[in-house]
């Protein structure tokens, strides 16, 4: 008897798995998948309109009413991402994207069947409605998702998410302080609100204007560098990968910022690199520093992962990362822009040594 109902079950399962790949709905996707830039506005538009006919009668032959609607919403997604792609095609003009925003079949995110999607769905599904219709900041996206979007699935997948990747690519700046409240008030799911807080609490040591943690780490001369020894200086620190590929090309980006620095004048700036890696690792780091010529005058700072506490200190979750820290001690930024950034790194590596200087004045 217990053969027989894991039998069942095991089809059960199956059938499942079967009906997930046939609700995926890869033939309306298809539908939309070729992109003609070479149309102009008008024939697109017409060439749109064709596809979503086929798309309609497809969607239209599903008897289910609850799964037509899940079709439905993916149909408006693929819809809206060829729209875009086209987009893009012709040039990318605002102008261009006003002209055809008509065009799509739906715009309102705040739909039942979002609860319907799997994870990967419903990323797709925002994603384009944002970059169509808002092309929107992290920050705004939580915001609408929060406030404006009832499903509970899109504020603790999606919005949690954006919270997630935000806090791991620019930190905690100062529109990031008031999103961890709106969380609070807008999501019901405890275990989400726990974590909310722990990342707060996590990301607050090193958020702009909160006092440099202290980094105390051995450079290539068998000296032990400490930041507190630097409170007259700026420091402008580059953190890499050893373990890498590509992780040591970094100190080729890195040597740009001298040049953003000499503009200014003579200001008083050390440049710090610190690798991070393992004490394996040791041999592989001297022999870069002694290939990469303009490493002569940084300093050189190697960070075993396993026992320093400068990964966890910074949180560091994905390299490269920049640091800059004012002359006073105080972090201006624990994810500062990039030096191949250019001209954006220069107008704001400048600003941040101006204002300082002006301010003491």
């Amino acid at each position: 008897m217990r053969s027989v109902v894991c039998c069942i079950v095991a089809c059960f399962v199956l059938l499942q798995g079967e009906l997930y790949a046939q609700t995926s709905y890869p033939e309306i996707k298809k539908i939309y998948e070729n992109v003609d830039g070479s149309l102009s506005i008008d024939g697109y538009m017409q060439a749109l309109q064709a596809m979503d006919a086929r798309a309609n009668q497809l969607v239209s032959a599903i008897d289910d009413a609850q799964e037509r609607g899940r079709a439905t919403l993916l149909w408006h997604t693929y819809q809206r991402e060829n729209i875009y792609q086209y987009w893009k095609a012709i040039g990318g003009r605002p102008a261009d994207l006003k002209k055809l925003r008509p065009c799509q079949l739906s715009t309102d995110p705040d739909v039942p069947e979002l609860e319907l999607l799997s994870p990967e769905e419903l990323k797709e599904v925002l994603d384009w409605y944002f970059r169509v219709n808002k092309n929107a900041t992290s920050y705004e996206r939580m915001k609408e998702c929060l406030y404006g979007i009832k499903s509970e699935k899109v504020r603790r997948i999606y919005a949690f998410g954006l919270l997630e990747r935000e806090l791991q690519v620019n930190g905690m700046n100062k529109k990031m302080r008031s999103v961890f409240e709106v969380f609070r008030c807008c999501i019901k799911d405890r275990e989400i609100v726990e974590r909310v807080n722990e990342l707060e609490k996590l990301y607050e040591s090193v958020q702009e204007n909160a006092r440099a943690r202290e980094i105390v780490l051995p450079d290539d001369k068998g000296n032990m560098f400490r930041l507190t020894d630097f409170q007259e200086k700026y420091v402008f620190i580059c953190v890499w990968a050893l373990d890498s590929v590509n992780g040591a090309d970094e100190l080729d980006t890195f040597a740009e910022a001298r040049k953003a620095g000499g503009k200014w004048g003579k200001a008083d700036i050390e440049f710090v690199n610190i690798a991070v890696g393992t004490s394996e690792d040791m041999d592989k780091w001297r022999k870069i520093l002694a290939e990469k010529k303009q490493t002569e005058w940084m300093i050189n700072l190697f960070c075993d992962k396993t026992k320093s506490t400068f990964v966890k200190d910074y949180v560091i979750d994905s390299l490269p990362r920049y640091i800059f820290v004012e002359m006073d001690g105080v972090l201006r930024s624990g994810w500062f822009i990039s030096p191949a950034n250019q001209p954006l790194f220069e107008q704001m590596f400048i600003k941040n040594l101006w204002t300082y200087r002006r301010v003491e004045i």
